[in-house]
């Protein structure tokens, strides 16, 4: 009888010893997940409007100017399979992220003549927008070319019909894009080194 108790008291405190040790381990490894959340929450992957704000504020474009805007980048590159970088990078050579902006020749002309040149965010030009308004089945009206999340759109569609014609080469959809298909074609160069200035931005990104 003493023998039993001897054992059964044995017995217990293995058994004690062994959910003290269990316990013991499974605190440590909820810490080590609490820890390992909050590496993670502070590791997060940068998003893509964290990516354009932060290459827009090193080349001293406000956030302000690009926030409004992400959106309609991401969204429609997506949609057409294209790098978000390179609209980025366009729309900051072509307008710095300014909708209202019309080319130089447009500021120094008036009424109907005016309305021939390259205006808003992606500098469309109006017999472009209206081009492409058509085939999207979008209703076109010069003022729509200053609404920027409108002039993405469209922008952005007229680049994709670029780079298919030539064969995804971004420098040559890029130019065309500047100068048109008749220049490129004529191997005009592009006005201020555009391509250059588009590519740098477009490799700032995200660094």
């Amino acid at each position: 009888m003493l023998l039993i108790k001897k054992i059964l008291s044995n017995l217990l405190k293995i058994i004690n010893k062994t959910c003290f040790v269990l316990i013991f381990a499974l605190l440590l490894f909820n810490s080590n997940l609490l820890l390992k959340s909050k590496h993670q929450d502070i590791q997060k992957p940068i998003t893509t409007l964290d990516s354009i704000i932060i290459t827009m504020h090193r080349l001293k474009c406000p956030a302000e100017y690009v926030e409004p805007y992400s959106l309609a980048i991401h969204g429609n590159s997506s949609l057409l399979k294209l790098d978000w970088k390179y609209i980025v990078a366009k729309i900051y050579c072509e307008s710095y992220f300014d909708p209202s902006i019309r080319s130089f020749v447009a500021t120094k002309l008036k009424g109907d003549k005016e309305k021939e040149f390259a205006v808003g965010l992606m500098q469309l030009k109006p017999s472009t927008a209206a081009s492409v308004a058509s085939e999207l089945g979008d209703s076109y009206s010069y003022e729509k070319l200053f609404d920027g999340v409108t002039n993405i759109k469209w922008g952005t569609y007229y680049f994709s019909q670029r780079l298919i014609r030539y064969y995804y080469d971004y420098e040559k959809a890029v130019r065309a894009y500047n100068i048109g298909d008749k220049g490129l074609r004529d191997s005009i160069e592009c006005s201020d080194n555009h391509w250059d200035r588009v590519s740098n931005v477009y490799k700032s990104i995200g660094e």
